[in-house]
Parts: C-alpha cells; structure tokens; sequence
C-alpha cells in the first residue's frame, strides 16, 4: 500500500509526533502542479528542443553518415546547419537534461524528508544532508525502494523505445545510471564536485585511447569509404517497407548506440553530481538569492563555451583521428557543460522577468511532459524517415532537419498545454507513475481546475 500521492498533505513540512512516524508506509508521491518549479519545467523544455534538434541526425540520415558527414552534406545551407548544430548544440543537451535528473532526484528526496519531518541532526552542516539526516527521516528505505522501483519502470520505457521504436534511446542509460545516484546523495557538496570533475576527465579516455591506437596502427585507412558503404545498407533497410528489415537493422543500430552510451556514461554521472549539488543549495529554487551567481555563470559560460565549442567543430573529426582532433575532443569535454551551464544562465536570468515568465507558459508546458513529447518525437520522425511512413530518410539535409525540429517542438508547445488543461500529466509520465506507485494514478483534472 502506498500513500495517496493527490491528497491534501497539510503537514508536509511540519513536525510530527513520533508516535506518528511509524504510521506511516510511504513519504513520496508525484508533486502538485501548484508546487511545480516553473524555471525546472522551461529549462526541460529547453532541452527537449537542442535533443531534438542533435537527434535529427539520426533520425534522417543513416548512422554512419554522422562519421563522414563532411564528405556528405556539401550544399551551403546544409554545411552551416550542420556546423551550427555542431557548435551549439552537440554535446550541451543531453548534459543538461543530465543535470536535471540529479536536481529532480534530489527534490524527490528532499520532499520524502519532509514528509517524513525529521530535523536534521546539529552535527550535520547547513545545507548538507547526509546519511545520518536522511536515516533519521524514517523514510529512507521507502524512498531507496520507491526510486529504485522508479528507474526500474524507466529502464523498461527505454527498452522499449531504443528496441521497437528508436535505436537512439538514452532512457535506459539515465535508468541505469540513476543507481549511483542512490549513493551519491550522501557525498557532500564538494566532494560531488570534484567527483564529477573526475568523471569527465575519465570520459576522454576512450578517445584518447583510440588516437593512439590509430596513430600506432597507421590510421584509419578505408574508413571513410567503409562508412559510405554501411550508410548505403541502412539506407535501403530504413527506406524498405518490411517491418522485420527496419527491425534488424533497428537492432544493429542499437547495440552500436549502446556501445557509444558506455563512453558518455561518465558525463552523464558528472552531470547528475552536479545537479545534487544545484538542488541542494536550491541555486534554481531560490534563484532571486543567487543572481549574482548566475550572472557571473552566464558572462563566463557563454563566452568562454562558445569558443571552446567553436573549436571543437572547427577542429574535430570522427573519422580522422589524430592529435587535432583529440584537442577538439578536450575542448568539448569542458566547453559543452560550460556552454549548458551558460544557457541555463541566460534561462534562469531571463525568468526572473514577469513577462519571460507568461511567454515561457508553452515551454513550460512541453517540459512538464518531457518523457511523452521525447517519445512523440521518435513517432513522428521515424514516422516520416522509414519505409513504412514517408521514407525521407537520406532524403533530408541538415538545414531541412531543423525545420522540421523547430516545427515539431512548435507544435509540441500548444499541445502540450491544451493536454495539461484537461489532464494532470502526460501519458508516459501517468505511465510511469501508475507502474512506480503500484496503483493506477488519477489521470484527468478536476473539472474545476479545468
């Protein structure tokens, strides 16, 4: 049995007898849309476009043109697109979405603790919640069962996606990933910090380790025309009507993918440690407090992740290993999370204005249902890159690509809003929850919140 997620819980956050605590089988439920984080939902947003924008490449053009794609895109328009979404997006998307995972299981943790009503013991500094407070909530086990339960459902929805739908899934990678953050929650600040300095250091590992093989072994030799060739056989077998040969060679391109997630999975934690830290010192919550902060992120992280990135499209490429590229790699392993953190930056600035805030409603809407709309994506672009749909695949060009992303998100917006106005979540978020909670969750609104 669990706690009714949807009832009036008027204690939360107060003190509660002793006695009182042990009634108690559950300290997590879904948050209220009154208590949602408007900033948290545009940022989502936010990232929910630059995901679509980077997955275009993907999803209209065979996997192994992303190698060659110099080679394979030499109209203008395309070219600049392509170095357009190379320079600022590549890279800064899905860290942030990341960094978002770990601010959210942080605030599912914090709200458990606070049902709980436990204070934190005096040993323990401001605004550091370690193992001793969160033993003490009386809430820890339900919560660890209830998150591990959480990313269980999550990793089956990405499954899912990445085996039926989409080779390109990171869902899975988050639903794995999220366990280190079952551990990482009772590391302090600074110790999270350096932790996830570490990690991305660790990330250029691989790279570095396949230029020296290609260096030792005298490069890469046919590679270019090995890619071509493979990108003609993913072509006819996405192109074909035949369900079972898009299936095979969905399932090639997701144990590629997979393969490729291993490599991003210490950017992937770093970003989650970084996101502890944001919700613990509630840098986004209570972002009127820290706007000194955020504008020194903003006039260093614009810049400087700029110029990094720059460099890293002028100078990297996935086929020709060598030296310069491996510089090109270093320099978007530090320039993709300064340029997200510079967005954020601009966001969080820009949402301290009354009417950025009204504007930002459609943004905010899509990123309340950021699962559902990341899913619909999927649908409607493999929709109109497979055989069984439009067959545009190869079709398209970079510059094409972004139309349809901008158009997809613009339409994602309005809908997403016109959903909530009936509904408490999106589809795969109700989903979600209805399996995490082991109960069917309350779908539609009150009518008179409608």
């Amino acid at each position: 049995m669990t706690r009714d997620p949807d009832s009036d819980d008027r204690s939360a956050g107060q003190p509660v007898p002793l006695e009182a605590r042990s009634s108690r089988v559950s300290v997590a439920g879904p948050v209220a849309p009154s208590k949602r984080i408007l900033t948290l939902d545009v940022l989502r947003g936010v990232a929910l476009l630059g995901i679509l924008i980077v997955n275009t490449a993907v999803f209209f053009a065979p996997l192994s043109w992303m190698m060659i794609a110099d080679s394979v895109w030499t109209d203008g328009a395309d070219r600049v697109a392509s170095f357009a979404m190379s320079w600022l997006a590549h890279g800064k998307f899905y860290t942030l979405f990341s960094m978002l995972f770990g601010l959210g299981m942080w605030l599912q943790l914090r709200r458990a603790m606070e049902r709980a009503a436990a204070p934190a013991p005096p040993w323990e500094p401001p605004g550091e919640v370690g193992y001793a407070s969160v033993a003490a909530s009386g809430g820890s086990g339900a919560f660890v069962w209830l998150y591990v339960r959480r990313l269980g459902v999550l990793l089956a929805i990405g499954l899912a996606h990445g085996l039926l739908l989409w080779f390109g899934d990171i869902l899975a990678t988050y639903a794995v990933c999220g366990v280190a953050l079952l551990v990482l929650r009772f590391a302090p600040d600074r110790w999270l910090l350096v932790i996830g300095a570490g990690l991305l250091l660790l990330s250029l590992l691989p790279t570095a380790a396949f230029t020296l093989l290609a260096l030792l072994t005298g490069g890469m030799g046919d590679a270019m025309e090995a890619f071509r060739q493979a990108g003609e056989s993913e072509l006819a077998a996405y192109r074909s009507a035949s369900l079972g040969v898009i299936q095979q060679q969905r399932l090639r391109d997701w144990m590629l993918t997979s393969t490729y997630m291993l490599f991003v999975t210490p950017t992937v934690l770093a970003m989650f440690s970084l996101g502890l830290v944001i919700g613990r010192r509630r840098l986004i919550e209570d972002a009127a407090k820290h706007l000194r902060l955020w504008r020194m992120l903003a006039l260093i992280g614009l810049p400087v992740g700029l110029l990094f990135n720059f460099g890293h499209a002028m100078l990297t490429s996935m086929v020709e290993l060598t030296p310069t590229s491996l510089v090109g790699h270093v320099l978007l392993t530090i320039g993709a999370p300064l340029l997200m953190l510079g967005y954020v930056a601009c966001v969080v600035l820009l949402m301290q204005v009354g009417t950025v805030r009204r504007l930002a409603a459609p943004i905010a809407a899509a990123g309340r249902m950021a699962l559902s709309n990341y899913l619909l994506q999927s649908v409607v672009c493999t929709t109109l890159s497979y055989g069984y749909g439009l067959g545009l695949m190869g079709h398209l060009g970079p510059a094409q690509w972004m139309g349809v992303a901008l158009l997809l998100f613009a339409i994602q917006c309005p809908l997403s809003m016109l959903w909530l106005r009936f509904f408490r979540f999106g589809p795969a978020e109700w989903l979600w929850r209805t399996l995490t909670y082991g109960r069917i969750q309350p779908l539609l609104r009150p009518a008179e919140a409608v």
